[in-house]
């Protein structure tokens, strides 16, 4: 099984300027990491939270939803089944 750090790029803007960082595997794991707490606040927190987080661009991953989850074995990161 190959091994690849990169999985994509993102075209976005940074203070008004092109800007395409590597979407890299262990970042799209801490994402899913994060996504997963925010799915256990209730309602009333999750409402604070956006609040706060508004106009900061999070707005968009909070709403994401991965197709594949991903998985450490080994030391590694892996799809897991699913």
């Amino acid at each position: 099984m190959s091994h690849r750090a990169v999985v994509g790029r993102l075209d976005t803007q940074l203070r008004g300027a092109p800007f395409c960082p590597a979407a890299r595997s262990y970042s799209l794991f801490m994402l899913q990491r994060t996504l997963d707490v925010w799915r256990t606040i209730g309602p009333a927190d999750r409402e604070r939270i956006r609040d706060a987080l508004r106009n900061t661009g999070w707005e968009d991953v909070l709403d994401y939803a991965p197709r594949h989850r991903l998985g450490k074995r080994r030391f590694r990161l892996v799809l897991e089944p699913g």
